[in-house]
């Protein structure tokens, strides 16, 4: 298996023919210390999931079999993973609400390749890829605006 930096996927691993990308997500607050959990995304619409830093690894059901670029979590519960386009011509977005037990397609109704997710909160979030896309959204998933670019990359 090779590792290496993606400037667009974070931390990649490549084994034949799988791609894996990585987030390690470590959060603090006030009051809790939560362990390391890991999330990796790659092809066939897989997402696996540790809470004990990549030590062991669990399959998360997932409704897609579309590959997926990139995951983004803001607490350990809340999380979204993104991907290739798929049979009803959208971009794949995913959501989950309890830590990867269940993830949730959420439509875009745009044709691209989303290769980046980042949210601020539950609400605020941008998804960027292909064809110069960047998404916005303002209430967590329901609705997404185009933010021009001025650019059309299909990179």
């Amino acid at each position: 298996m090779a590792v290496r930096h993606s400037k667009r996927n974070g931390l990649v691993a490549e084994s034949g023919s799988h791609r894996w990308c990585f987030l390690v997500l470590l959060i603090s607050a006030p009051t809790h210390t939560f362990a390391a959990t890991v999330t990796a995304v790659g092809t066939n619409g897989t997402i696996i999931g540790s809470d004990d830093g990549g030590q062991t690894w669990t399959p998360q059901p997932t409704p897609t079999n579309q590959e997926l670029n990139a995951v983004d979590f803001i607490d350990v519960n809340d999380g979204w993973a993104v991907g290739h386009f798929d049979s009803t011509d959208d971009a794949t977005i995913l959501h989950t609400s309890n830590g990867g037990n269940s993830w949730q397609r959420i439509p875009s109704q745009r044709r691209f390749i989303a290769h980046a997710a980042t949210f601020i909160d539950a609400n605020q979030g941008w998804i960027a890829g292909s064809l110069a896309t960047i998404l916005h959204t303002s209430d967590g998933r329901s609705n997404w605006t185009d933010q021009v670019t001025g650019e059309n990359d299909d990179s």
